[in-house]
């Protein structure tokens, strides 16, 4: 195999690197251990004491993790009554239709007209609060069922306001206006600093 004169100079110093590289992977270290400060007792007393502490906060995660999960797992539970919705419009009108829906189950059936829909405010540091008022034409007995079964819907309702006239003294027929709120995640909540955006 004949080299010319830059192939013998290339392999010349690829052996120098090699040498070197061996030279430098080879070459025993210095300890460290050697120039590390010694530990006094104190010290070796402390992590201990530390590793204590640090052993019994380790032994309470276990129950600390159990109890998260069942205040979750509650909470979970307790939101299944918050009104739906992606918007606050969404969610006033998905309470509307919540007492329509209890409305047609009164016998005889009341026809509930949505006559304003209200302000929609926070509820707390979590929740939202949207209102709709609602009247109707029917007899005294049927505002009392009505309210009776509003009291046992899934979602978390409550009446605010309840203001009744009388229509017909003989038939002892009233109309009734009537606003209720239902309970909303905190996001639908118009932000008034952010020019009432949400």
């Amino acid at each position: 195999m004949n080299l010319n004169q830059r192939d013998r100079r290339a392999m010349a110093m690829l052996a120098v690197f090699l040498l070197l590289s061996g030279v430098i992977y080879w070459w025993p270290q210095e300890t460290e251990v050697a120039n590390a400060p010694a530990v006094t007792a104190d010290e070796i007393e402390l992590a201990q004491k530390r590793l204590l502490r640090l052993r019994q906060i380790g032994a309470t995660l276990p129950s600390k993790r159990d109890i998260a999960r069942r205040v979750a797992d509650e909470v979970k539970g307790r939101e299944k009554g918050l009104i739906p919705g992606e918007t606050a419009a969404q969610a006033q009108a998905q309470l509307s239709q919540v007492l329509r829906r209890v409305g047609r189950l009164q016998m005889p059936p009341l026809e509930v007209r949505t006559v304003d829909i209200g302000l929609v405010r926070p509820l707390g540091a979590d929740y939202g609060e949207v209102a709709v008022t609602v009247a109707f034409d029917g007899q005294i007995d049927q505002l009392v069922n009505f309210l009776t079964d509003l009291t046992r819907q899934p979602e978390i309702l409550a009446t605010n306001d309840l203001r009744v006239s009388a229509v017909n003294e003989k038939k002892k027929s009233l109309r009734a206006q009537l606003t209720v709120s239902g309970v909303v995640a905190r996001a639908l909540v118009p932000d008034p600093k952010k020019g009432g955006r949400s």
